[in-house]
């Protein structure tokens, strides 16, 4: 563990080695900029790394006793949002494993810059409702943002009345650029709020 610690520091070193200097200020005004040495900020690169601090997944799998709370707060419509620094694909992978004993899980990746709602809508409407929205919705709708906030609604409404085992939507990643807009973000709070 040592040696590996070392190699961080030279890593770290040479990093900072090969970047363009800058003249630090000599103001001591109150918007001087001092910027640290090279060795405190291996130091602290290294204390980052201590073998006693826990890592990043030890932290994320910790989660993992919350996941009956989360199963409740579903349970009561409410929505859940992990957010964070470091991925937490891992943590919604095992959280709907975990949930697929309850209902159906459906995971959607969403820094997939593909993610189409309208489609989506059409797989859960075909799979899940057997076609019954899509046999009920105006087509002259479809694409536009009534069009799809009514498909949600339906596809809501009808899994509610026709499926007795709930569907949970995992999203990996809400804010991507195919689910960040505003029809998009309403879209999805329309599926939610009406079932």
């Amino acid at each position: 563990a040592d040696t590996n610690g070392k190699k961080r520091a030279e890593e770290t070193e040479q990093y900072f080695d090969k970047r363009p200097r800058k003249r630090q200020s000599t103001d001591e005004g109150e918007n001087a900029i001092t910027a640290p040495k090279i060795k405190i900020c291996v130091a602290q690169a290294q204390q980052l790394q201590h073998p006693d601090l826990p890592s990043f997944n030890t932290i994320e799998w910790s989660y993992q006793a919350l996941f009956k709370e989360w199963a409740y707060l579903l349970s009561t419509k409410q929505s859940i949002l992990l957010y964070g620094l470091g991925s937490k694909k891992a943590v919604l992978s095992a959280f709907g494993e975990d949930l697929s004993n309850e209902g159906d899980v459906l995971n959607i990746n969403g820094y997939d810059e593909e993610v189409d709602l309208n489609l989506l809508f059409d797989y859960i409407d075909q799979i899940f409702l057997g076609g019954a929205v899509s046999a009920t919705i105006d087509n002259s709708f479809r694409g536009t943002r009534d069009g799809l906030i009514t498909k949600a609604v339906s596809i809501a409404k009808k899994f509610a009345s026709m499926r007795s085992r709930p569907l949970f939507i995992l999203i990996h990643t809400i804010d991507g650029v195919g689910l960040s807009d505003d029809f998009s973000q309403g879209s999805l709070q329309a599926l939610t709020r009406s079932s």
